[in-house]
């Protein structure tokens, strides 16, 4: 990974020098002080100024540009790289609509954080000033200590790939994960202790997947001292999703827990927007076909499933086991690589550890991984 991004700041260097000089060479964007500025025009006019579209690099060169898409009250600028075929993000952020029909317009764009924060040739810069005149929208762009300006023109070609208009969402905003329902079954084994869990975390977050949820399962004793704590950190969690996950936590001795707390949480941090995020709805992850097989020593449980969702991904396929009244004993969970948007894939799952014993009934659960 450090060679690439090597290799792409090698890219991206070689495009800013390319472009055309700025007064203010060798000032870092980091830096930076913006205020926005509007050049007053004629009352007479009644329809504001546009810039909503696509925008691409004046005099760009055909292997190695820059180019972005306005839409509402936010907008983007990529580096464009292969001749086309490599689009990565420079820029994310928010967009002002002027209010008046203007020659010239400025405007100070807030950097979402939660778009450019995971891209490797990125601004990190908090803020970045744009600027329109004469048809073209300027920015500075910064790297290794040498600034240039960017000119960008109004273009037919569309890039509007991948872009959604969001509302940048602040840091206060943003939802935890949340419990739903939790259980758990105590089964002692030889020289180690098993707890079968199983819980439902629900995101109640409109816009943004959360990204690493962390489960805690800790055993106390009567006088609420810790026996054990284990945490499991799962990939994410789609934007308004409720996801089930099971599992085995464990712990050596003998000493039967009192009372076993199961948690959620996640990092301040941890969010991304749901467009981009790779995080699969569980309803469109569909489980048919399913048997049971048993042993001796374990229990298997085959089936088919398919993924309806757009995107390609590895899965988390976890078994829940209820009792009479449906409420949680625990479970266990497998996993399948490389299944393709549309595919239809067999799988088989096999619990070994049978902590669980006694369940009335089981249900069966998907989510990417």
């Amino acid at each position: 990974m450090k060679s690439k991004k090597f290799a792409l700041l090698a890219l991206s260097a070689s495009l800013l020098y390319g472009c055309t000089a700025s007064d203010n060479t060798g000032v870092s964007e980091e830096n930076d002080s913006f205020s926005v500025s509007e050049k007053e025009v004629s009352a007479e006019t009644t329809e504001p100024l546009d810039l909503s579209g696509s925008w691409q690099q004046e005099d760009a060169d055909e292997e190695t540009y820059m180019a972005g898409y306005i839409q509402g009250k936010t907008m983007e600028i990529y580096w464009i790289m292969d001749n086309g075929e490599t689009k990565m993000l420079y820029w994310a952020g928010t967009y002002v609509p002027p209010e008046e029909d203007l020659q010239e317009y400025t405007w100070v764009s807030e950097n979402d954080t939660l778009k450019t924060d995971m891209a490797l040739l990125a601004s990190s810069s908090e803020a970045k000033e744009f600027t329109y005149k004469d048809g073209k929208i300027t920015f500075t762009v910064s790297m290794q200590d040498v600034s240039r300006d960017v000119a960008l023109v109004k273009t037919d070609k569309d890039y509007s790939e991948g872009f959604k208009e969001t509302s940048v969402v602040e840091e206060s905003q943003r939802k935890k994960a949340e419990l739903e329902e939790s259980g758990y079954t105590v089964l002692r084994n030889g020289d180690y202790v098993h707890i079968s869990y199983a819980v439902r975390i629900n995101n109640p977050n409109e816009e943004l997947a959360i990204d690493f949820p962390t489960i805690t399962i800790t055993a106390r004793r009567e006088d609420n001292s810790i026996i054990s704590s284990e945490e499991m950190v799962l990939m994410n969690i789609a934007a308004g999703e409720t996801i089930t996950y099971a599992n085995d936590a464990m712990y050596e001795g003998n000493e039967d827990p009192a009372t076993v707390d199961i948690t959620v949480s996640n990092g301040k941090d941890d969010y991304s927007y749901q467009n981009g995020s790779g995080a699969v709805y569980e309803k469109d992850l569909a489980i048919s076909n399913v048997s049971v097989r048993k042993d001796s020593f374990s229990t298997a449980f085959t089936g088919e499933i398919t993924n309806n969702s757009d995107m390609d991904t590895d899965l988390a396929i976890t078994v829940l086991y209820k009792d009479d009244e449906g409420n949680m004993l625990g479970g266990f969970t497998g996993y399948l690589d490389d299944v393709a948007s549309k595919e239809t894939k067999v799988f088989e799952i096999t619990d070994y550890s049978e902590t669980v014993k006694d369940y009335s009934t089981y249900e069966l659960y998907a989510h990417n991984w």
